[in-house]
């Protein structure tokens, strides 16, 4: 509020101009009128102090925000944490679609959850929708993000330029979670010098060198199955903590970095084992046959 009777609130003025009830509804990451650095003082905000314990309503309204950014990953709830790749995905894929605003039952749908879930995973990061009008993606994307601590981009290696050649678009859905892939190596030298997804195919081993001076923390192995672990062991003597390993081979532990394997076959064969043999999915054919008749 600006200092002086018959002046408008500037808080007021902002919540009225975004169309919402109060500063609780508000879905910016960060409000313009504190960044303002205007004096916020008259009487209806004494008076507010006066009821709220001595706390000013600038202070009230801090710890209101706070609420939104003041977690880590670690602060969550394990339902939340477990679906918040679902979450950063579906909510990628709205956005990639031009979707501004969803309703939490179809954002359950996408997940495959119900919205009284979707509005209690979301109540839990202290971001709140606005009845009849759902969430806005974008910031929906980015409040989920700053609460699991994905706000500061990461910067990844990718090694093996074949398979990212054929996949450029990995190179934005990567951006969409705060993973910046920033090079792209490859042990095959007739791929060292060409471009591929706006950057230029660097020699595996200039990977130690271009670690420190780009600060990669993150390295997506890409190559052929058989050079997958001496691959993960480059990238962890550069001081690679972490990695992705897009390849069917197993990928032992190198020097304690940590590895998330995403394999096709392995992924196959955990799908093939909740599948019906043929005798059971008769079985259940027959019976879903009597079911409708």
């Amino acid at each position: 509020m600006r200092r002086g009777e018959g002046t408008e609130c500037a808080l007021y003025t902002c919540v009225r101009s975004k169309g919402v009830p109060s500063c609780r509804e508000c879905e910016l990451s960060s409000c313009p009128v504190l960044e303002a650095g205007e004096e916020m003082e008259c009487s209806l905000a004494r008076n507010l102090a006066g009821k709220r314990g001595g706390r000013s309503l600038v202070e009230a309204l801090l710890d209101l925000r706070s609420m939104r950014q003041g977690h880590s990953a670690a602060d969550l709830p394990p339902r939340l944490m477990q679906r918040l790749p679902l979450y950063l995905v579906a909510l990628h894929e709205l956005s990639r679609d031009g979707v501004q605003r969803v309703a939490a039952a179809e954002l359950g749908l996408r997940i495959g959850i119900s919205a009284a879930s979707v509005r209690k995973d979301l109540s839990a990061v202290g971001h709140w929708g606005r009845r009849g009008a759902g969430y806005s993606v974008d910031v929906l994307s980015e409040n989920l993000r700053r609460a699991a601590g994905l706000a500061e981009p990461r910067h990844a290696a990718w090694l093996g330029c074949e398979r990212l050649s054929r996949y450029p678009g990995v190179i934005e859905d990567f951006r969409s979670v705060g993973c910046i892939i920033s090079a792209v190596f490859c042990d095959d030298g007739r791929h060292v010098g060409q471009e591929v997804g706006g950057l230029i195919v660097k020699p595996v081993r200039e990977l130690p060198q271009s670690a420190r001076s780009l600060g990669l923390t993150v390295a997506v192995i890409a190559p052929e199955s058989d050079l997958a672990q001496e691959v993960a062991e480059i990238a962890a003597s550069a001081g690679i903590s972490s990695i992705l390993n897009l390849t069917d081979r197993i990928v032992l532990p190198a020097q304690g970095a940590t590895i998330e394997d995403v394999s096709p076959l392995r992924g196959l064969v955990s799908l093939l084992l909740r599948t019906p043999t043929a005798d059971k999915s008769e079985v259940f054919a027959r019976e879903a046959g009597r079911r409708d008749s």
